[in-house]
Parts: C-alpha cells; sequence; structure tokens
C-alpha cells in the first residue's frame, strides 16, 4: 500500500470519539471539580410543571401611592389613615390573609377619595374667599 491508500482508509474508517466513562460523572463532582457543564449535556432531565394557579388570589389595590398624594396635597386629617390602612392591606396579602387584606383595601380607597374629596373643596372653598372677599357689592 502506498502513503496515499493509507491516508485514504483511515479517512473512510469512522473514528470512535466518544468517551464512555466521560459522562458517567455526578453534578456534584463536576460542581466539585470545577468542570464545564458542557460534559452533561447528553443528560437527560425530567421537570414537572406545575400550573396550580387556583391558590392564588389577585392582589387587592391598596392605593398606596394614592394615599401618599391625598396625604400630601389635599388633606392630611384623611390621608394619613389611607396610608395606615393601605400598608395594612399590603402586610395582609403578604401574610396570605386575603380576605383582612381586601377589608383593608377597601378602607384605604374609601379614605383616599374623602381626603381628595375634601382637599379639593377646601381648594376651592379659599380660592373662592380669596376672590371675593376684595369686591365689595355696593
Amino acid at each position: 500500500m502506498s502513503a496515499t491508500e493509507q491516508e485514504a482508509s483511515q479517512e473512510q474508517k469512522p473514528q470512535d470519539t466518544s468517551n464512555e466513562g466521560e459522562h458517567d460523572i455526578s453534578s456534584q463532582q463536576l460542581l466539585d471539580t470545577g468542570a464545564s457543564t458542557s460534559a452533561t449535556k447528553d443528560a437527560v432531565v425530567d421537570v414537572e410543571i406545575i400550573d396550580d394557579t387556583s391558590s392564588l388570589k389577585e392582589n387587592p389595590d391598596d392605593c398606596q401611592q394614592y394615599s401618599w398624594f391625598a396625604a400630601l396635597c389635599c388633606c392630611f386629617v384623611f390621608g394619613i389613615p389611607a396610608i395606615k390602612y393601605s400598608k395594612q392591606a399590603r402586610r395582609a396579602y403578604n401574610a396570605g390573609d386575603h380576605e383582612a387584606a381586601k377589608e383593608a383595601s377597601v378602607k384605604a380607597k374609601r379614605l383616599t377619595v374623602a381626603a381628595i374629596v375634601v382637599g379639593m373643596l377646601l381648594w376651592y372653598t379659599f380660592m373662592f374667599y380669596i376672590i371675593f372677599s376684595n369686591f365689595s357689592f355696593q
């Protein structure tokens, strides 16, 4: 056989590049040695996705941003309790007490609306007084 025939026969033979024992290491050994995870790309991972959203309840709107606005810009007398109830609603929801969260959320909304309405009435009354106090009706 000539040298070119030997090279041609080597090219035709499939080369066995698989290493049987290479993929038989555990993931803990991979982490301990710092080896790359590409060695485990042939591993099969069974993942079961559980879609159980029936136990999740909708987060009640606690109106915290509106409560702060109402307390700072409109009427702090109703705004401060609105902030208190909005925080209470958020804490109750995070604790898993959805009924208490809903009740506190409703109270926060009502107090926020009351603070905005009272604040607007006070503002308009003040503006009405300022405008018409300078006029004399004779």
